[in-house]
């Protein structure tokens, strides 16, 4: 139930993409802070590194419109992604990213106004036939990485992912309350089910024998507290061990 709960909601925040693209876009945010202007993408990127103190990376699993499209390659593809030196791809970028966002407020003055309609004044994203080709190239990039293995976007290129991951982190470190997977060692038959079933390729059953559950790289999905017949993985609310 808990799985196609979860599928119709990440369906629905796809269908609704062409809406609020510009909502995660990294370029309507450097855009805005040459003005002065924090954007939709400026709020939603500032929210998404709170709420993962407490949520973890629901987001991921449960909203992102990219991680709709990877999900459903994934279901006649199930290569998993084996390229952890890439993963440094996206911590490269985000970084250079970062420094061009903090440096165009610096030139602005810093925030002077909040505009979430900022480029997309009809309050849609995809309004214009430019912005068509935008939004499809988007798309294409998220399904063609796909193909290299299991939310490899995610892994790769993803801009929002370092916020979670150092918001993660932080809980972490801070003990602070919040969704965590949990694990029973004893009842764990290393029958390989859970890291098969897991969409970011990690060694799930590994982590299960060590107990050592918070990995940064989670996305809370729940494949594989479903997958485990022996009932060794859960998900729950709480601090980190």
């Amino acid at each position: 139930m808990r799985q196609k709960l979860r599928q119709i909601v990440n369906l629905a925040f796809f269908l609704a993409f062409p809406i609020t693209l510009n909502w995660y876009s990294p370029y309507v945010i450097v855009d805005g802070a040459f003005q002065g202007i924090a954007t939709a993408s400026f709020i939603i990127f500032c929210l998404l590194f709170v709420s993962s103190l407490f949520l973890g990376r629901l987001w991921c699993s449960w909203l992102c419109p990219a991680g709709y499209i990877q999900d459903a390659v994934a279901r006649s593809r199930t290569k998993a992604w084996a390229g952890k030196a890439k993963d440094a791809v996206k911590w490269i970028s985000w970084s250079l990213w970062l420094s061009v966002i903090f440096i165009a407020f610096l030139h602005s003055g810093g925030i002077k106004r909040i505009d979430i309609l900022h480029l997309m004044e009809g309050g849609v994203s995809v309004d214009q036939p430019i912005k068509y080709i935008v939004y499809y190239g988007v798309v294409l990039l998220f399904f063609g990485l796909s193909f290299l293995g299991k939310r490899a976007a995610c892994h790769s290129i993803c801009w929002m992912a370092p916020f979670m991951i150092l918001s993660t982190r932080l809980s972490k470190a801070l003990r602070l309350p919040a969704v965590r997977l949990r694990a029973e060692p004893s009842a764990c038959v290393s029958c390989g089910a859970c890291s098969k079933a897991c969409p970011m390729s990690l060694p799930v059953q590994a982590m299960v024998k060590t107990a050592k559950t918070d990995k940064a790289e989670c996305i809370h999905c729940g494949l594989c507290v479903e997958s485990c017949a022996k009932k060794a993985l859960r998900l729950s609310f709480g601090r980190a061990r």
